[in-house]
């Protein structure tokens, strides 16, 4: 793990993450400054966990060389990716229909299922993932860590979106709270497919 770029800014972290939690108020993550609704989030690289920013430590964070490996803005644009055909998703061989990729610094690359119990990890094989980011170049275009390919082929939707990663996270939310039963139950399916079409109706914002 690399440290951040200062000792005082990594006090300054720790801080106010425990200040954050200590008051139980929308405050930020970073320097416990109270925020309210439409703040930026920053990524925790090494613990993959966004925490919401004030606006001076969005600006602050947005230097790429301020957090070092450790904290990163976590980017607004949302961009639907169209190249991607049954084909293609044969090919990579995800074995379930929702489930969000995210490349690494390192050029490793995750796949994430969403489900009832929280998110579940495995790896996707680099020539794979080639192939099919070679299909359309919104994928090319992810930003490592901040960024994540989001896909949703269950029921026969044809869903996918390159996402700021606290999207991703936000989904799994909406499976563990609707889930119900062995197959998820109707509920859970209607408010997945409610977060897809905010994202296509408010021009990509859920």
């Amino acid at each position: 793990m690399t440290a951040l770029a200062s000792p005082r800014l990594s006090g300054l972290v720790r801080y106010g993450a425990a200040r954050a939690v200590a008051l139980r108020t929308p405050r930020c993550e970073l320097c416990a400054l109270e925020i309210g609704e439409g703040h930026r989030h920053v990524l925790d690289v090494p613990a993959r966990r966004p925490l919401c920013a004030c606006r001076a430590c969005a600006v602050l964070f947005d230097r790429n060389a301020a957090g070092g490996d450790h904290f990163r803005l976590i980017p607004e644009g949302r961009r639907r990716v169209e190249g991607l055909d049954d084909t293609a998703w044969d090919e990579i061989g995800i074995p379930v229909g929702l489930a969000f990729f995210c490349q690494t610094s390192d050029g490793d690359v995750r796949v994430v299922y969403p489900g009832p119990a929280g998110p579940t990890e495995g790896t996707v094989d680099a020539v794979a993932w080639a192939r099919l980011a070679a299909r359309d170049g919104v994928v090319t275009s992810m930003k490592p860590d901040v960024e994540g390919l989001l896909v949703h082929r269950m029921r026969g939707a044809r869903e996918q979106w390159v996402v700021p990663i606290d999207d991703c996270f936000r989904l799994v939310a909406v499976l563990r709270t609707h889930w119900t039963g062995f197959t998820g139950g109707d509920a859970v399916w209607v408010e997945v497919g409610r977060f897809f079409d905010a994202l296509a109706a408010n021009g990509g914002e859920p």
